[in-house]
């Protein structure tokens, strides 16, 4: 299991103009992250957990103090790399949790989570993934999609990231097709602009954020995914 890493995450929703700024500071102060060195931005796709009164999401929705979703993630459509990540929110704390998994388990996740092989790994947070399956009836609800541009400091696990085109669609075997039928969840050209840290931020990058004219928001690509969804498939509250 990977390390428990903690950090603050603020996110902010920004406009072209923002982003064009804000992209021609940063490869002053921070790397590229390598996932970008061809200078193209990577795509993420992502399979969201919730059970069958949507705890995850109104949890969210309610901003309740402490709470957890589990997401399967991987990248430019490929199976090879496959991560099961917990995250966990504890107040104004984001914690993830992740493992490597193969392309078997998400199958099987998407179209039987209750088959799932609890023997398969060891690692606790898989096993504690399998039996929220199979004890509280997790099961797949959307799959979120978007493209992602990176930059790395290396102080305080500084990450800082831009989100764009930004989609979701309904759980299906073609999880891992670039054909995959998605819908957007947002009007373009917003960008999602994250910065994220562990424990303290300089100065400087937060001289830059106060450049750009927008405020800090708590924008869920899972929770709008699952509201963009409810225009065609209604979600029951218990």
């Amino acid at each position: 299991m990977g390390e428990r890493v903690g950090r603050f995450e603020m996110k902010y929703l920004i406009g072209k103009s923002d982003y064009h700024l804000l992209r021609q500071m940063l490869p002053k102060i921070l790397k590229l992250d390598p996932n970008n060195m061809s200078g193209e931005s990577y795509n993420i796709r992502s399979v969201y957990f919730d059970d069958p009164f949507d705890s995850a999401f109104y949890e969210k929705i309610d901003g309740v103090f402490e709470r957890k979703k589990f997401r399967m993630r991987y990248y430019d459509y490929s199976d090879k790399f496959i991560k099961l990540e917990k995250k966990e929110k504890v107040g104004g704390v984001t914690y993830k949790t992740d493992m490597i998994i193969d392309k078997e388990i998400v199958q099987t996740a998407i179209k039987e989570p209750l088959y799932l092989d609890i023997s398969k790994y060891k690692d606790p947070l898989y096993q504690e993934f399998v039996l929220d399956c199979k004890m509280k009836r997790l099961a797949p609800k959307v799959i979120v999609q978007y493209n992602r541009e990176a930059f790395l400091l290396n102080y305080e696990g500084i990450r800082i990231c831009f989100d764009s085109r930004i989609m979701t669609a309904l759980p299906s075997e073609d999880a891992f097709s670039e054909a995959l039928v998605t819908t957007p969840i947002m009007h373009e050209p917003l960008y999602v602009f994250e910065v994220k840290y562990k424990r303290f931020l300089p100065n400087y990058v937060r001289e830059m954020i106060q450049l750009i004219d927008t405020t800090q928001t708590a924008f869920s690509k899972y929770g709008l995914s699952r509201q963009v969804l409810d225009r065609h498939f209604k979600f029951t509250r218990f």
